[in-house]
């Protein structure tokens, strides 16, 4: 089995459902999906996505087969509850009896395998379930249906998902999409929202070219007040969405595409700082609005901490025991919600993240200096040359802290 990564739990149950559809159109099967929270759209859990996919398709292929050929409803649910993920299979067949039930669960096989139809896959159902901490529940009752549940631990996002969108009241909302259909969406989407906000716009592009005709004059304090939303694959047209975001140096951008899979559409917005929202939740990702001069609606701090060692963090907020520290494992995430702090409050960026986020605290740093921010500070443990940073970075020694004591 492959390495575990981040797997959008809605958006592939939907996939599997979309499949067992075509496959299954003879039979007189309905298949539907129930989300018991909204924030389920956004849920992930950490799965090899392939095995994960089988998983579903060999228990959705049993509930098939506890039809017998009959009409039936088959429903795969997706429901949080604490910490966890749980995703139901609930079908409205045969059932099985207690017997087969608790040679599935304790992992026997089934007697008479091919007449029962009912553990097909199974060996493959629990090495998933074991390779990802998951766990089976079963409810079946002869005659009634059966009811799978797997639940799972809740992972949280990847700093590379786009899980809401933060936007100031008096940005311009830059829409760059080759497809009108996709364009209506996001006008249904803002149209309440601009209704209430007078001083945010919203722009439409269809082609790269004329969104880079538009920027190519502004400062960089006018693209400053920019928030784009950019489709990456543009048919016809010599560019993608993050060629057009690199080459704009947008920093308020969003990556809205279908491929959010692609492990080279990922590495390419991770190195640009740019979140991804996959294009089927584009209707479902929650918008923010931050109020214009609204000193209410920023959250109150004394520091800001950028660092990946929770270690780091606990100490210096308990040498900073009397201020008000907020500590942030990943730039990335920051980077997302760092409008909603004043400009003038101290940040002190690690020097460089662990390689699991692979990032520059020097290039995190410059991007918060474009946005206005005017007290930054990089926190290095090994030697550095000041001379070699910006004007507007003081460098700080892990072994030398004191300046952090007069914030």
């Amino acid at each position: 089995m492959s390495s575990l990564i981040f797997f959008f739990t809605y958006l592939g149950l939907r996939e599997i459902l979309s499949e067992k559809r075509v496959e299954y159109h003879a039979l007189s099967i309905t298949f539907s999906h129930l989300l018991n929270d909204p924030s389920g759209y956004f849920a992930f859990i950490r799965v090899d996505c392939k095995s994960f996919r089988r998983m579903l398709s060999n228990l959705v292929n049993n509930a098939v087969n506890a039809m017998d050929g009959k009409a039936g409803a088959i429903q795969i649910q997706l429901a949080l509850q604490n910490d966890t993920v749980m995703v139901t299979i609930v079908d409205n067949g045969k059932g099985m009896s207690p017997e087969v039930k608790d040679r599935i669960l304790n992992g026997l096989p089934i007697l008479d395998e091919k007449k029962n139809r009912q553990g097909i896959g199974l060996s493959q159902v629990r090495d998933t379930l074991t390779q990802s901490h998951g766990t089976m529940a079963i409810e079946s009752t002869q005659g009634v249906g059966t009811k799978i549940v797997l639940t799972f631990p809740k992972a949280q996002a990847p700093n590379w998902a786009a899980t809401q969108l933060i936007v100031r009241a008096d940005q311009t909302i830059l829409i760059l999409d080759d497809d009108p259909f996709i364009h209506g969406a996001w006008e249904a989407r803002f149209n309440q929202i601009l209704s209430s906000h007078p001083r945010m716009q919203l722009i439409h592009f269809t082609k790269g070219s004329e969104l880079m005709n538009f920027v190519a004059p502004l400062s960089l304090e006018e693209k400053n007040k920019l928030y784009l939303l950019s489709d990456h694959e543009l048919i016809d047209q010599a560019t993608t969405g993050l060629k057009v975001i690199d080459l704009a140096k947008i920093n308020n951008a969003i990556l809205v595409t279908s491929h959010y899979t692609n492990p080279q559409v990922l590495a390419y917005a991770n190195h640009l700082h740019v979140p991804v929202l996959p294009k089927r939740l584009a209707s479902k990702v929650p918008i923010k609005v931050i109020p214009i001069n609204n000193q209410l609606a920023l959250r109150e701090t004394d520091l800001i901490l950028l660092d990946d060692s929770q270690v780091f963090a606990d100490s210096i907020i308990f040498r900073l025991a009397h201020r008000r520290v907020t500590h942030y494992l990943d730039p990335h995430l920051f980077l997302m919600e760092c409008d909603e702090y004043a400009k003038n409050t101290p940040i002190c960026i690690d020097n460089h993240f662990g390689t699991a986020l692979d990032v520059d605290g020097v290039k995190v740093a410059e991007q918060l200096h474009s946005r206005g921010f005017t007290r930054l500070y990089i926190v290095s443990g090994s030697y550095f040359d000041p001379s070699t940073l910006p004007n507007y970075i003081t460098l700080i020694g892990k072994m030398n802290l004191e300046i952090i004591d007069s914030f």
